[in-house]
């Protein structure tokens, strides 16, 4: 990869990295059925984070320089300014 991974992106997978090296280190020679479970959970309450700063860095209009075009409102289609 030529180019730097967004930092946004990076600090969710970091902190999930954390996150799952602390279970690790606190759970040792635990079953499997339990491993499974603990990334499952983890990387469960990773994803809302992981979502938003894709989505913050994939949509331009979630950009705060863009918020101020008008757009139409998806359900009566009056002109109106992005809102989040």
């Amino acid at each position: 990869m030529d180019r730097p991974l967004p930092p946004a992106i990076v600090a969710v997978l970091e902190t999930l990295g954390t996150e799952l090296a602390d279970w690790v280190q606190a759970h040792r020679d635990s079953s499997l059925a339990e491993q499974e479970q603990a990334v499952l959970t983890c990387v469960r309450a990773a994803l809302p984070r992981l979502l938003g700063a894709v989505l913050t860095l994939s949509a331009r209009k979630l950009d705060p320089g863009m918020r101020r075009t008008v757009e139409p409102c998806p359900r009566c289609a009056a002109r109106c300014r992005v809102q989040s």
